[in-house]
């Protein structure tokens, strides 16, 4: 998004990553007492005062156990599960007159999407299982670290996992301290979401900055951790077939394949600003003849 929006949304936007507002700490204790039926003096050995990130349906603490491991503790805001119920009504309510009062409002989706992901997202168990699940299918990837989840640490509402550390991934300045590669970063992205995508049908639906981290691991390689398994899409073969002729078309610099495969993903007239958004290169590069394959990333494009 930072490529294609001005920085003011961006920018303003950015702290829901991991530092929207927190709950209280005696609300984060309820709720692991309530779903773990002890207070969490008694589970951990240590439990960070303040979140180290904080999303508007659950925060995250560093905790040690009795046995000395440092963890995550992902604890869901303690009103956010019958909020969310009021919220999905009144989403649904709103776009129906905005659809109503403007014929060509096209986000009747947005309510429908909502009404079937939110609830996956406040589960916890199924998190935490497809964790598990992503890790098995990337076994062979050495270079992902998707975090260990303490089975005997988590419910509904309470997630305890394995801590990574780490930059953000849009952290550059980060990057540059430890001499990570900008591009290997984008290189090791391509093939982890491709993989998903084109092989496995299995896609992770959140990969913002705030779910992301790189790191070198003991022997100076570089490490992407991978966060945040709330949510998958299962997509279809059919989206599955053009999305891989868009890339073909992008590849080959058929201005014309990406106008057909756009529209058959459901993009008509913004067919340049999607191809922009999947390659994270301007739209000059994508339709050069030399295209996104030979075109030499240019400054901007690197950062």
């Amino acid at each position: 998004m930072d490529y294609l929006l001005p920085p003011e949304y961006t920018q303003t936007l950015r702290i829901l990553h991991n530092q929207a507002p927190s709950s209280s700490l005696s609300d984060v204790n309820k709720v692991i007492k309530q779903d773990l039926n002890c207070d969490k003096d008694e589970l951990f050995a240590e439990f960070g005062d303040t979140p180290i990130g904080a999303a508007s349906l659950a925060q995250v603490y560093k905790a040690r156990l009795k046995n000395g491991e440092v963890v995550a503790v992902k604890v869901q805001h303690l009103t956010v599960r019958a909020h969310s119920y009021v919220d999905i009504k009144t989403m649904e309510v709103l776009v129906k007159i905005a659809a109503w009062i403007f014929p060509d409002f096209k986000l009747l989706w947005l309510a429908e999407e909502m009404k079937k992901n939110l609830p996956q997202e406040l589960d916890f168990i199924q998190e935490g299982h497809n964790a598990e699940k992503m890790s098995e299918i990337m076994k062979t990837y050495k270079w992902l670290k998707i975090p260990k989840i303490y089975w005997d640490l988590s419910s509904l509402r309470v997630l305890t996992m394995e801590f990574c550390d780490g930059g953000l991934v849009n952290d550059l300045d980060y990057m540059k301290h430890n001499k990570i590669s900008t591009i290997e970063v984008g290189t090791k992205l391509g093939n982890l979401f491709s993989e998903m995508i084109f092989i496995h049908g299995n896609l992770h639906c959140d990969p913002h900055p705030g779910n992301i981290l790189v790191r070198k691991d003991k022997k100076g390689n570089l490490e992407l951790c991978l966060l945040d398994h709330g949510l998958y899409a299962n997509l279809s073969d059919e989206l599955r077939y053009n999305y891989s002729n868009l890339w073909l078309s992008i590849l080959s610099s058929s201005v014309d394949g990406i106008k057909q495969y756009s529209k058959a993903l459901g993009v008509e007239e913004l067919y340049g600003i999607f191809a922009a958004m999947v390659t994270a290169r301007s739209w000059e590069t994508v339709s050069s003849p030399e295209g996104v394959a030979r075109k030499k990333l240019t400054d901007k494009e690197v950062e």
